[in-house]
């Protein structure tokens, strides 16, 4: 849905959008949470209600708001407040866009929205997955190559990971044990000069033939 609001006298437009999936896996990571901190509080010893709420506040942030302390020293129990867990439950799966310009339609808002977080998540795999956090070079022409070498680096991840997604790999193995497994591959240079690949396993086998890649035989 779509409203007209104004913040600081400033007219936006803000879209509201609902993901039944994205609310579905939200209220799972909740349970988990509640079922977790019940069990935690029932294993430790407590001699004043201020430290439960404390340990609550600290172990899990914001999650006492859905609890009640009861008991006694020093055996305290936690009691769900099920309208505190209902109202935070009815606020999950929805995200609040805002623009001021009134021409954008709801797609539009979307699809720019999701740009900008493939986008970020593409600088995150930058900095952590390809370790290009810091380039660490002392001149213009190497930190031009390492530029370039992290692009293609990405390129390549990136594509390894469509084709993953596509072809539900991601249920067998994660992105790095792929780059782990095709790192054992060896060429192996005979005494006549001649190089060959050395044997290549069932499971890089079987990695070529879900990427659609003939099986190399030699170097």
């Amino acid at each position: 849905m779509k409203r007209e609001i104004s913040i600081s006298d400033v007219p936006l437009y803000a879209h509201l959008f609902h993901d039944e999936r994205r609310k579905a896996d939200e209220v799972e990571h909740l349970m988990r949470q509640i079922v977790e901190v019940e069990g935690r509080v029932e294993e430790k010893e407590f001699w004043k209600r201020e430290a439960v709420e404390e340990y609550l506040e600290q172990s899990f942030k914001g999650i006492s708001k859905l609890f009640e302390v009861t008991g006694k020293a020093p055996r305290f129990e936690l009691k769900r407040k099920p309208k505190s867990i209902s109202r935070l439950i009815n606020r999950m799966g929805k995200t609040v866009l805002l623009t001021n310009d009134p021409a954008l339609g709801r797609e539009d808002i979307l699809n720019l929205y999701r740009r900008k977080d493939a986008l970020e998540k593409t600088f995150d795999v930058i900095k952590n997955e390809l370790d290009s956090d810091r380039l660490r070079v002392s001149s213009k022409e190497a930190m031009e190559g390492r530029i370039f070498l992290t692009f293609l680096s990405l390129i390549l991840y990136s594509e390894v990971s469509r084709v993953m997604k596509e072809k539900d790999l991601y249920k067998t193995y994660t992105l790095s044990e792929v780059f782990f497994e095709l790192k054992k591959l060896r060429i192996v240079t005979l005494t006549n000069g001649k190089s060959c690949l050395a044997e290549v396993t069932k499971k890089q086998r079987n990695l070529f033939e879900k990427f659609e890649i003939p099986t190399p035989i030699a170097a």
